[in-house]
């Protein structure tokens, strides 16, 4: 069963994250949505710039994206690997490239500020076409990135038929 959840009305009655992603107001969406996803982008390598979404993300391997939030360092600690959310100041320095299906660049090197400039940390989508598996963030400059961290990023979907 594929139900639209209206994130502003559930809000309101007390479901969600449970304060874990306390730096995004959920409460701030004011479209349905059928799905989200939050994944997290590990530092394993301090030394490469580019940082790839995981392999296994299949359920992200075929989708309509309608929105994309980074989660800021006030979550504190990734909810699956216990990795330090990047701090803000160096999440700002990256970007995000979303690759399609296809292969070809969809969305090519938006800066990842442009995120933090509201109180949503979320910019929408209309449907983009993409294949998360394939798409990266960029980081050039990574001074005080450690091993120990993590970007934490939500994925508002449909999947593609």
């Amino acid at each position: 069963m594929n139900t639209t959840l209206h994130l502003q009305s559930r809000i309101r009655k007390g479901a969600g994250h449970r304060g874990r992603l306390k730096s995004f107001d959920m409460s701030q969406i004011n479209f349905p949505i059928n799905r989200s996803e939050t994944v997290e982008v590990l530092i394993t390598n301090v030394n490469v710039s580019q940082f790839n979404f995981k392999d296994s993300e299949t359920k992200l391997d075929n989708v309509k994206l309608f929105g994309i939030i980074f989660h800021t360092a006030d979550v504190s600690t990734t909810p699956i690997n216990a990795r330090t959310v990047i701090p803000n100041a160096i999440q700002k320095k990256a970007t995000i490239t979303i690759v399609g299906k296809d292969g070809k660049e969809k969305v090519k090197s938006l800066p990842v500020e442009t995120f933090f400039n509201d109180q949503k940390n979320m910019i929408e989508l209309n449907g983009l076409e993409a294949d998360i598996r394939k798409s990266y963030i960029t980081l050039q400059d990574r001074a005080g990135l450690t091993v120990a961290m993590a970007f934490l990023v939500t994925f508002l979907y449909e999947e593609l038929k």
